[in-house]
């Protein structure tokens, strides 16, 4: 999947990531209830947007961070490339 806009992935040297950024928003490795996630925070305001963790079913699942958030098609498009990053 092609990514919406252009995103910037920084990559440690054995190739993990270590960030990711796109046009409107970027994911952080955080913590959440001892479960290593991926935090998705707005760039302008560093508001956080949701996570990403390793679901049970051997996959990443996203949630909002909070129900009354609205994505638009781009942001889901990049959240959706993010997934495909980190499952390579």
């Amino acid at each position: 999947m092609a990514s919406y806009m252009k995103s910037i992935i920084q990559r440690d040297p054995d190739g993990k990531i270590l960030e990711a950024r796109y046009k409107y928003i970027h994911f952080a490795e955080g913590e959440l209830d001892k479960q290593k996630v991926w935090k998705c925070i707005n760039n302008s305001k560093g508001t956080l947007l949701g996570y990403l963790f390793h679901g049970p079913w051997n996959g990443f699942v996203w949630t909002q961070a909070d129900a009354n958030l609205i994505f638009s098609k781009s942001c889901l498009l990049d959240i959706a490339d993010f997934i495909d990053q980190i499952e390579k």
